[in-house]
């Protein structure tokens, strides 16, 4: 998911870029939560879902540096690049899917049914995002992507 935001958000897919951790991702940035990755190196909030959203949501709260976000409760609130989220029995949030698309019915209403994803779990392209959640809506959360704040 990491991967597709830094692309949306401008990263360049070169060795020179990835290997520098050259913006949109951030590392040793005052005031900015570290969030990169290469072949050999990660950060937290690159490659788990706990640390990535806790990172956009403090983003969005203290209005810094990087991806910006925050959880919402309702599917009609998503838009394409907003996160899926897999829930599991405890609660806890443990897998993401970037939403891709919505096949409208035409009530201009955004149902779960209708938005499409894209994850390399299953090699998914365009893809029924509900199908991914046999429990349902209930086993589903949201995380809505507001922008990307740039270091000035």
């Amino acid at each position: 998911m990491s991967q597709c935001l830094w692309a949306a958000f401008g990263g360049v897919n070169d060795i020179t870029h990835v290997g520098g951790h050259y913006s949109p991702m951030l590392q040793g940035i005052v005031g900015a939560t570290d969030w990169y990755a290469d072949s050999s190196h990660w950060s937290a909030t690159w490659s788990t879902i706990s640390s990535f959203r806790a990172m956009v949501k403090d983003n969005r709260t203290y209005d810094r540096v990087g991806v910006q976000g925050s959880d919402v409760g309702y599917t009609s609130q998503i838009t394409v690049g907003d996160c899926a989220v897999l829930i599991d029995s405890n609660g806890v949030w443990y897998h993401t899917l970037m939403v891709t698309g919505w096949n409208d019915d035409g009530d201009r209403i955004v149902e779960f049914p209708e938005l499409r994803e894209c994850s390399h779990t299953k090699n998914h392209k365009d893809f029924q995002l509900s199908l991914n959640f046999p429990g349902g809506e209930s086993t589903v959360g949201w995380i809505l992507i507001y922008t990307y704040k740039v270091n000035r």
